[in-house]
């Protein structure tokens, strides 16, 4: 702030005052003048400063706003993908379902054809143990049967070369419980052929 001169003229010291208490009104007036432009000043600096941290503060939010918009469609495609998750999981829940009833049904059909197999097995042992009991009953009926025709060939045999009844050494045959026919002729039964 610049100093005051004082001057005197020719009014005196009264004129003196009075310039001085107009001079000094008009430093206050300066000073306040200038004060006030100081603070004006600061005030318009702060203002600023505030309204570009408000827009600061705004692009923020509208980058907030948008990460928000952004989640939001994720979280509905996370919903869309977990709705599609849960539907395929149920969708394979039911064919597992299906499965496991096939699988079930399968089993209880492999129970019944292994029954079936083990019934048809037992049949084969029983027909095979009768078979077996047969073969060698027939064996047994063959070497009767050859044994009698053994005893007729030769009751025959000695009739013709002896022209009489058969020794007593061989063994009878009586007429009334055994009778052989010999379809083909002779006294030779046919056995039947060997496959082995």
């Amino acid at each position: 702030m610049p100093g005051v001169e004082l001057w005197f003229g020719p009014g005196g010291i009264a004129a003196g005052v009075g310039g001085v208490v107009l001079a000094a009104a008009a430093w206050v007036r300066a000073w306040r003048e200038s004060r006030n432009a100081d603070e004006k000043l600061k005030l318009q600096r702060v203002a600023d400063e505030e309204k570009l941290e408000l827009e600061r503060e705004k692009i923020r939010l509208e980058e907030r706003n948008a990460d928000l918009a952004g989640l939001q469609t994720l979280t509905t495609e996370l919903r869309t993908d977990l709705s599609r998750i849960r539907d395929d999981l149920t969708e394979t829940r039911k064919d597992l379902d299906e499965e496991r009833r096939k699988g079930d049904e399968t089993r209880r059909d492999l129970d019944a054809e292994r029954r079936r197999t083990d019934e048809a097995t037992e049949k084969i042992d029983r027909q095979g143990k009768e078979l077996a009991r047969l073969a060698d009953e027939r064996a047994e009926a063959w070497k009767l049967v050859r044994r009698l025709a053994s005893h007729i060939r030769a009751r025959e045999e000695w009739t013709i070369l002896h022209l009489q009844p058969r020794p007593p050494s061989l063994e009878l045959i009586p007429d009334d419980v055994v009778h052989i026919v010999f379809p083909d002729g002779g006294p030779y039964p046919r056995e039947p052929p060997d496959t082995s």
